[in-house]
């Protein structure tokens, strides 16, 4: 199994800034070359481009062989349950941004994924990893995480 906690920039203003941001401190311009001016090639595209929503993300797991795969960006995995309540509380006593707005636009940037690669044998509490529902144990909720 593996569990991943990814940005999820979308095509949104926010998001390209992410993107962008993130060239800049890598030092690769656009067309994914370095930035030294050594001609020395970065990746082709930040795993960050091609990756932009949470459906990219599932579907990047499948293709690397994940059998089952399913996530929420982290304002349901914070809201929904996956987050307990005691932590959701202690997080708000930090008061850690003056805005909700703010933090809300940030939490619906990045998203946790889980995936787990079986070979079909015994392998049910593994599958119940990628779960949605009350029985997740990750805290998977209807309507709000995705598989």
């Amino acid at each position: 199994a593996v569990v991943s906690y990814d940005p999820v920039p979308g095509g949104g203003r926010f998001g390209n800034l992410m993107v962008d941001n993130l060239r800049r401190a890598l030092g690769v311009v656009a067309g994914g070359r370095g930035g030294g001016g050594d001609g020395s090639e970065a990746a082709a595209r930040l795993s960050l481009e091609a990756t932009r929503t949470l459906s990219d993300q599932l579907g990047r797991l499948e293709e690397c062989g994940f059998r089952s795969a399913a996530g929420c960006d982290m304002m349901d995995a914070y809201s929904c349950g996956v987050v307990p309540e005691d932590e959701r509380r202690r997080a708000a006593s930090a008061e850690m941004l003056d805005e909700l707005e703010e933090f809300e636009l940030l939490m619906r940037h990045y998203c946790l994924v889980v995936g787990v690669a079986t070979d079909g044998e015994g392998d049910d509490d593994a599958l119940r990893l990628c779960s949605v529902g009350e029985d997740s144990p990750v805290g998977f909720r209807e309507g709000r995480c995705s598989v």
